[in-house]
């Protein structure tokens, strides 16, 4: 339950736009949330979503937060492509733990949250 509040706290402070820590600690943390609009019916991440990733993707530690949608495995699939993510919450999708643990041998330090 605590964990959830905090989860709450840092999607609306991403929704706010500010840069705040990751679960993990890394005060460098920037935080993209990605909403309904930038999610594909198949559950990807659209162009859209993809594009807002893209222009924070310079940052040292990258977080995407998927805010009040749900994404499939092939969100991870694409999300892949971003050396820096460190962490992706993306409570109450339907993940499967072959595509996180794909998702986490290309990138071994990013966290799933789902």
């Amino acid at each position: 339950m605590i964990f959830r509040f905090v989860l709450v706290l840092g999607i609306a402070a991403a929704v706010v736009g500010c840069k705040k820590a990751e679960t993990g600690g890394d005060s460098n943390s920037t935080i993209v949330s990605i909403g309904g609009a930038d999610i594909s019916n198949d559950g990807s991440i659209a162009p859209s979503g993809i594009q807002k990733i893209q222009q924070e993707s310079k940052a040292p530690s990258l977080t995407v937060a998927f805010v009040r949608t749900r994404i499939s495995d092939a969100a991870l699939t694409q999300l892949a492509g971003f050396p820096n993510l460190r962490h992706v919450e993306a409570v109450d999708s339907p993940l499967t733990q072959a595509a996180i643990d794909k998702l986490k041998a290309t990138i071994p330090e990013v966290q799933v949250t789902h």
